[in-house]
């Protein structure tokens, strides 16, 4: 059911991502003047607010209520329709998580390994004359280039993740109050 995929796709959000998601809450919020401001300086283009309002970091309280069925017209949400889906997870991996492009590099290094076992058994094969004519070089070729390419797409990606978050403009740190300053000191 739709409750069910909710609950594992917070599950997963929360363990890649850089936020801690609150389960089983909904999109309404009351949010302080405070950390409105906070989330109306944050310059984004593609906002994911669920996770920003836990990015800045403010405690937050959460009422329960019980939801009256709907008066009037139908939702918009499809449990089946994936691009819901898939624009939800991607705005949260997106704006909070590197750990598909640290996977790709992760990915990239555990597959140089085992070619490197691989190229052995292409190398044993050959010897005892077993191996079929020129596949052993056709094999030790696709193996080493393609897992040294996804190892440098996973690096390029880790680069240019720096880059996103040096473009999105969020703060290092968010100070909440200030004791003993001035006004024209901040």
């Amino acid at each position: 059911s739709k409750m069910f995929i909710t609950k594992v796709g917070y599950f997963i959000l929360n363990k890649v991502t850089s936020i801690k998601l609150p389960r089983e809450a909904g999109d309404f919020k009351l949010l302080s003047r405070r950390v409105v401001e906070k989330l109306k300086g944050m310059k984004e283009k593609r906002p994911f607010l669920r996770g920003m309002v836990c990015w800045v970091g403010y405690d937050q309280a959460f009422i329960s209520y019980h939801r009256e069925a709907r008066f009037a017209g139908e939702a918009k949400f499809s449990l089946f329709d994936w691009r819901v889906w898939s624009n939800f997870f991607d705005s949260a991996l997106i704006s909070f998580s590197s750990a598909p492009l640290k996977l790709s590099v992760f990915l990239g290094f555990f597959a140089i390994l085992v070619d490197f076992g691989l190229i052995l058994h292409v190398f044993i094969e050959k010897f005892l004359g077993r191996a079929i004519p020129g596949w052993a070089a056709l094999m030790i070729a696709v193996l080493f280039i393609g897992s040294i390419q996804l190892f440098c797409i996973g690096i390029i990606g880790l680069y240019l993740n720096s880059i996103f978050e040096e473009v999105k403009g969020r703060p290092n740190y968010i100070i909440e109050s200030t004791y003993g300053f001035s006004k024209k000191e901040k």
